[in-house]
């Protein structure tokens, strides 16, 4: 997923954590687990209960160590030799439901806290938190031509450190070092052969000196086995491919399992060695695949979508390519070089067939990778493509991927992204929730079906498919049976063509390492008892929707228990909105007017939602609103409930139309200019009153169009478009028509428009 998806919906996805009685998991003392050994994990936070348990993905049972308490939990772990070193996650479960997942690194290292000295044979991994400008040091006796790693996971886990490495003698005089690298993703690796048998000390700190919360991390001492990089990074659907595994060991290949459908597909370890790190996997898709061959002058390449796996082995290399296109097509170039670890930071360059440069591109959004679409110039059936490093760079590890497809009309490209908010939810009896997915549609335009890939018995989902117009949904999850068992179960979005796509967790730290993790949800059931607390519409006018510039006003009643409890009503929709300084584009961001809360002893009470004037790339938007009955103080929730959600169109309250569409003709008058008259109409709806703009665009130059304004009391007013006596006879087209009016009085500056009206002038020969 890319970085810009990566956006600050923390007041937004606070609505979905905020309830009380779930565990909350602050710190662990060790985010790691030996295979084939015991380790003890020791969990502080709020909610544990009596009897926590750990939600893990593989076949085991943790032990819960005696003194354990509400706040504090401690599980002994062991691990068969057949577990997969990876990361993985896991879950604290408890009696009021899930906690949020936490990231462990699992190996065949000995895991323990952070300490300042190393009192035990390596590799070991070592597990602390930085912040601030903390520096953090550990001392180890080493001897002269011992073969050293030194490896730190920050980033990989989701933390805020850029973790830096110094190697000191007994001297103080530094041996090492080593800074964040893109290779491993932000984190960092020292290798050394120590010149000496010394005493050593390894130092960690911030890149700033300024590590920010979390601070997490996980270090690695001693010697064991990686990979950085899979080369190639996608392979075409059906074929068995051998890739190779760039990291430590002289020779790591794999054959890949033949597979059937785009995704990820993780491959094997290889057999000999004691691996660490990430899983390494590729992902499976139908494009047609080509390798770099180096052969002089230009590789060729045809047939659309394509993908290429290249490396600038040379300082100041250009790869180039040679590709057949058809004139006035639409394409679209993707470098993937940062986002897949490599050391390049990769431009892009196209140049027509005589090498004359007519593109470039380099970063995008949140990512040093170029993106690019680019319309191919009439007459132009060859271009070059050109990838390079932008800071003349080049090596082993400066690979790329370069796809290419053709995105002429929407219907070419059926991929989409999907992403949700929620990593957990927890269900008590009788209970409900809800929570949006959001669809990135890359041009395609249709219905996306949600599903998920397993629920506990007696839970159901409502409201599970995003319309074609939508670019979310308002998923409910209800129950009406006590879940039996926790699980871990994912989300899945499949679109008309058959296609379908994992929904990925916004934010979620292996979204690049480990991407089939991303996607994981824990569900868990609730068994404390919650107060009694419902939400439901009161008397919804008949006809409501989404109208532009205008106040929306949902009224609702509150039904609890515990009457003296004040209920806080939070505003939840499908709207996705783009983001602009990282908040929500105020332009067309849904909002509440005021923060609504209900009174003790009160039940009714009217939530109004602004209806920003657009312009919207969507005409359907899911709304609820989600009601948390608060504890005296206002600081703990107490009981959550949600109303039925609402699937509601977008009005545009001002509307333009012509007698008869189509095509406008008129006669050539090579004296006085041509004209072409027409009739139309404005429509006024929703309250919207006062006079009426009109505004003709992509008219031709030194062309007129009449009327400028329509009255407060008018309806219909006579067109009329005046082309320059220097006009020749042609068809004219890309000419659009659009009206704007104030929809409130007291804020005349803030207008909303109608939709548009295609015109075509068809200018004819005067008769002789």
């Amino acid at each position: 997923m890319n970085r810009f998806l990566q956006l600050t919906f923390s007041l937004f996805f606070l609505a979905f954590i905020a309830n009380a009685s779930e565990p909350l998991v602050r710190t662990v003392d060790v985010r790691g687990l030996q295979v084939g050994a015991v380790t003890t994990l020791v969990f502080d936070g709020d909610g544990f209960g009596k009897s926590p348990k750990l939600l893990l993905p593989f076949n085991v049972t943790p032990v819960l160590k005696t003194g354990s308490t509400e706040k504090k939990a401690s599980f002994d772990i062991t691990l068969p030799p057949d577990i997969v070193p990876g990361f993985y996650q896991c879950s604290l479960v408890a009696e009021g439901g899930v906690s949020l997942p936490v990231l462990l690194g699992i190996d065949h290292l000995v895991q323990k806290p952070f300490a300042v000295s190393i009192d035990q044979p390596l590799p070991i991994a070592m597990h602390g938190t930085i912040s601030g400008s903390q520096i953090l040091e550990t001392k180890f006796q080493g001897t002269k031509g011992q073969q050293l790693m030194v490896e730190v996971e920050a980033q990989k886990l989701g933390s805020k450190l850029q973790p830096v490495l110094h190697l000191y003698n007994s001297k103080k005089l530094q041996v090492a070092w080593s800074w964040p690298v893109p290779h491993l993703f932000g984190d960092t690796r020292l290798e050394i052969t120590l010149p000496e048998d010394d005493t050593y000390t390894i130092a960690l700190h911030d890149l700033e000196y300024a590590a920010g919360a979390p601070g997490l991390f996980r270090m690695k001492v001693g010697k064991w086995e990686f990979f950085d990089q899979v080369i190639p990074t996608v392979v075409a659907e059906g074929k068995v491919k051998a890739v190779e595994l760039m990291g430590n060991m002289p020779v790591a290949k794999l054959n890949m399992p033949t597979t059937k459908g785009a995704g990820s597909v993780v491959l094997p370890w290889p057999t000999q060695g004691k691996w660490s790190g990430m899983r390494p996997f590729v992902q499976s898709g139908s494009s047609q695949e080509y390798v770099e061959t180096q052969a002089p002058p230009m590789q060729e390449l045809k047939g659309l979508p394509l993908m290429v796996h290249g490396k600038l082995l040379q300082p100041n290399e250009e790869d180039r390519y040679l590709l057949t296109c058809s004139p006035k097509s639409k394409l679209r170039f993707d470098v993937f070089a940062e986002r897949i670890g490599s050391a390049v930071d990769a431009g892009l360059v196209l140049r027509n067939d005589k090498g004359v440069e007519i593109a470039r591109a380099e970063d995008r959004p949140g990512s040093s990778d170029p993106l690019l679409e680019f319309t191919v110039p009439d007459a132009i059936t060859s271009i070059q493509v050109c990838v390079i490093d932008s800071q003349g760079r080049g090596g082993p590890k400066a690979n790329y991927r370069l796809g290419i497809e053709d995105i002429s009309t929407p219907e070419t490209s059926a991929k989409i992204n999907l992403i949700t908010p929620i990593q957990r939810f927890s269900l008590g009896t009788n209970s409900n929730m809800v929570f949006p997915v959001w669809a990135i549609r890359n041009g395609y335009a249709g219905k996306i079906d949600v599903q998920f890939s397993q629920l506990p018995k007696g839970v159901k989902i409502e409201g599970n498919v995003i319309p074609p117009e939508g670019d979310g949904a308002l998923i409910t999850v209800k129950t009406n049976t006590e879940a039996t068992l926790p699980i871990v179960t994912t989300l899945i979005g499949k679109n008309d063509k058959g296609i379908s796509s994992e929904v990925g967790v916004l934010n979620h730290p292996l979204q690049r390492l480990q991407p089939w993790m991303a996607s994981e949800i824990a569900v868990a059931p609730v068994s404390e008892k919650a107060p009694s607390l419902s939400i439901a519409w009161n008397n919804l006018p008949k006809n409501i929707a989404f109208v532009p510039g205008m106040k929306m006003n949902l009224p609702v009643k509150v039904n609890r228990e515990d009457l003296a409890s004040v209920v806080r009503l939070t505003l939840i929709t499908s709207q996705n909105p783009p983001k602009v300084n990282n908040q929500p584009d105020p332009k067309v961001a849904l909002k509440v007017e005021k923060a609504v809360e209900v009174a003790a002893k009160a039940s009714d009470a009217t939530v109004s939602v602004l209806v920003p004037v657009g312009p919207f790339p969507v005409s359907v938007f899911d709304i609820t609103l989600q009601a948390e009955l608060l504890s005296a103080n206002k600081q703990v929730v107490l009981a959550t409930a949600y109303a039925p959600v609402l699937r509601l169109p977008l009005r545009i309250p001002l509307v333009v139309s012509i007698e008869k569409p189509g095509k406008l003709e008129a006669l050539f008058d090579a004296k006085k200019g041509s004209e072409f008259l027409f009739k139309g109409k404005v429509a006024r709806n929703d309250g919207l009153v006062g006079d009426v703009t009109l505004v003709a665009t992509g008219l031709p130059a030194g062309a007129k169009f009449e009327p400028a304004l329509v009255k407060a009391d008018k309806n219909e007013f006579d067109g009329k478009i005046i082309l320059p006596a220097t006009l020749m006879p042609n068809e004219y087209k890309g000419i659009k028509l659009t009206a704007s009016g104030v929809p409130d009085i007291k804020a005349p500056t803030i207008k909303v428009n109608s939709k548009e009206v295609e015109l075509v002038l068809v200018l004819k020969p005067a008769p002789k």
